[in-house]
């Protein structure tokens, strides 16, 4: 693993999975530093789409992609070639785990039999992330034997969440941050961009659960108010047919009196003037 230190930051050449994955340049934060990591392919918490993470034993880094046409980065006395950066910023294993906990929420079992997944099987690299504090968090534990056993407690999660979500706004607060461009946003408004952010992170059934706790309603975006498709045609077919019909009962405009001798003369014999031009 190649590396340049930039303050906070540091540019990296990463090692990955696949081989057809070369040349990818990131900037993470110096934490990496504390272990050997790797990019794995997990599914998102929300969109249940892939999406890449940056693991290390001590932490995980959700990875953003920002593509050029060209590009090249010095790292350390080389010059690579690629066009992609990638940005990696601190996601919270706990997130991840959401999903797989509400795939049983009844019984209790062992975290490595939940996080398992023959899709994404990377998801069992975010056990070594999980602590039995963070569990009991979000699940009721119980004690069996040598291992723990853990199962979904909504209230838990949704307070820890509500916790998450008091975080956001205090730090969109402490760095100035107005996603409304309005200078007199309400603590509730505050909230509920505090909600949406951490609602990119939690399947839906918790993120509408998020919004009822905070007594915020949440406001589906959906497509409702957009007219139907026919309709769309069919408006545009009427514009069509109004455009055509008015184009065939527009009258020829009168001719000037020298467009009408020059109409009158007899051409018959005559070159036309691009006779003139052309090759011989």
């Amino acid at each position: 693993m190649k590396a340049v230190s930039k303050g906070k930051a540091i540019l990296f050449m990463l090692p990955c999975i696949s081989r057809n994955m070369t040349n990818i340049i990131a900037y993470l934060p110096t934490e990496v530093l504390s272990g050997e990591g790797k990019i794995i392919k997990l599914r998102h918490p929300k969109a249940d789409k892939e999406f890449m993470v940056y693991y290390t034993p001590n932490m995980c880094f959700e990875l953003f992609t920002k593509r050029d046409k060209h590009g090249s980065w010095f790292v350390d006395d080389n010059v690579v070639s690629s066009n992609e950066l990638i940005i990696a910023c601190p996601l919270d294993p706990y997130f991840l785990t959401l999903p797989y906990l509400l795939r049983n929420p009844t019984h209790f079992q062992p975290i490595n039999q939940i996080l398992v997944d023959q899709q994404y099987p990377a998801i069992s690299y975010m056990e070594s992330l999980l602590t039995q504090e963070g569990l009991a968090k979000i699940c009721e534990t119980r004690k069996s034997s040598d291992e723990i056993l853990v199962k979904f407690d909504k209230s838990k999660v949704l307070e820890w969440l509500s916790g998450k979500v008091r975080n956001v706004v205090e730090e969109m607060k402490v760095a100035g941050v107005d996603p409304g461009f309005n200078s007199s946003l309400t603590e509730d408004e505050y909230i509920r961009y505090g909600c949406g952010i951490v609602s990119d992170y939690i399947p839906a059934s918790l993120s509408k659960d998020l919004y009822d706790k905070f007594g915020i309603e949440l406001v589906e975006t959906e497509d409702s108010e957009k007219p139907p498709k026919r309709q769309k045609i069919s408006s545009e077919k009427e514009n069509i047919k109004v455009s055509a019909t008015s184009k065939s009962k527009l009258k020829p405009p009168k001719q000037s009196r020298a467009q009408k001798q020059l109409a009158a003369v007899n051409t018959k014999g005559m070159k036309s003037m691009t006779a003139f031009f052309s090759k011989k």
